[in-house]
């Protein structure tokens, strides 16, 4: 792979980050059932605004190898998209298992 690709890579990752976390994060702010917990903060920030960090960071790092790998495998646009969806949405439900998340909070996402 060449250092190009890499680039256009991560900058797909990093588009691809930004949009997830400002969805999420605005969803986060809109529902109060959704709130982030006061758990955690980054440099005095805000909970859901150290959430979004966090969010980005993890998921530009993430989607920069699954779509190395993915892109590796040679698929078709509707396969690629396909395996990132799935494996992501993996990962996530691992998370939300591990810090139990109720059945009822799966359904609402």
């Amino acid at each position: 792979m060449t250092k190009q690709n890499l680039t256009k890579i991560f900058i797909v990752s990093l588009v691809i980050a930004f949009f997830l976390t400002i969805i999420d994060g605005l969803i986060h702010y809109s529902w109060k059932f959704l709130a982030i917990d006061p758990y955690f903060t980054y440099f005095g920030l805000s909970p859901l605004i150290s959430y979004m960090v966090g969010k980005f960071v993890a998921t530009t790092i993430i989607g920069f190898f699954l779509i190395w790998i993915i892109w590796a495998m040679k698929l078709n646009t509707n396969m690629e998209i396909f395996l990132f969806s799935l494996i992501l949405t993996i990962i996530l439900e691992i998370n939300y298992f591990n810090y139990n998340y109720t059945y009822t909070w799966h359904l609402t996402n």
